[in-house]
């Protein structure tokens, strides 16, 4: 079994948790969570449901994460009726199928029946997805950042509703699917470009934190919070952000070398030390916040 693999014993059935394929589709958490909680360790507790019950949840993890092995005389996975490939909108490749993945010298790197493949070219578990497509935007519609701007202007004069500028950072299919649920002002002109972005480690399930620089030297800190929680409180996603002025950057520096005892010299050193810092935005904006730090907050919620 591969160091990355973990093994969680049953009575009735076994699951095994590959973390480095695990791309946090959530269906687990969602579909079962008295036995699969990120909160609680260990995180699966086998024994929290029935054999079927479980086994039909893991059938729905779409990287191949998750895999059981039964005790009860059950019926194993088996593949798929039909065998399909989805392109995921701004994302990997999902495969469903019995597949037998080759590396280039012919050996075989996984036989498995639920595949996540990176289309991005940015994951670092090739060529596997590792959500690497959301620290660049990537955007398998060919629309650049600039141009999904360009058309808020024109979408908020429509009629239909109003859009936030939170929505422009995220993928092409969160445009169509929100848009119009949106509240807040809309930019008039075409931001600048991204210079840097890394994602952060994070602490909660269903919520994704980056940092990012743009081009004209501002720092932008994210948080995304798609949870039970945010549906409970605001009846749908929820985002904020917080933009720091290039103006700050020094202050921002002084301030990072006191907290880490890290050389802080330019965008890469100041990021690998919030990275290695901070485990997600909260904890940046607190941080800001004691430090006395000025920055613009957003906040957007959607259905």
């Amino acid at each position: 079994m591969s160091d990355t693999v973990r093994l969680y014993v049953g009575k009735d059935i076994d699951v095994t948790y590959d973390a480095e394929r695990c791309i946090h589709a959530a269906e687990c958490t969602r579909g079962l969570p008295a036995v699969f909680n990120n909160s609680r360790r260990p995180w699966i507790e086998p024994n929290e449901a029935s054999a079927d019950a479980i086994a039909a949840v893991i059938a729905k993890c779409p990287s191949g994460a998750l895999h059981f092995i039964r005790h009860d005389g059950g019926n194993p996975e088996t593949p798929p009726e039909h065998d399909s490939v989805t392109v995921m909108r701004g994302g990997p490749l999902y495969i469903r199928a019995l597949v037998q993945l080759r590396a280039a010298d012919g050996s075989v790197i996984v036989e498995d029946t639920r595949l996540a493949l990176c289309r991005c070219g940015q994951s670092h578990n090739k060529p596997f997805c590792d959500n690497g497509h959301l620290n660049v935007a990537f955007d398998d519609l060919r629309w650049s950042l600039a141009g999904t701007r360009d058309i808020m202007p024109a979408a908020n004069s429509s009629g239909l509703g109003e859009m936030s500028t939170v929505i422009d950072r995220w993928k092409p299919g969160f445009l169509f699917r929100r848009v119009f649920r949106m509240r807040g002002p809309a930019p008039t002109t075409s931001g600048p470009g991204v210079r840097r972005t890394v994602k952060l480690k994070g602490i909660l399930p269903d919520t994704t934190s980056w940092v990012r620089i743009l081009e004209d030297g501002r720092i932008e800190v994210e948080y995304y919070d798609r949870s039970a929680g945010a549906e409970d409180h605001s009846r749908g996603d929820v985002a904020w952000m917080c933009r720091i002025s290039a103006s700050e950057q020094s202050h921002l520096y002084e301030l990072l070398r006191k907290h880490t005892n890290a050389t802080i010299t330019d965008d890469r050193t100041m990021l690998d030390a919030l990275v290695g810092t901070f485990e997600d935005a909260w904890a940046i904006r607190d941080w800001l916040k004691e430090g006395s730090v000025p920055f613009e907050g957003e906040f957007g919620s959607w259905p």
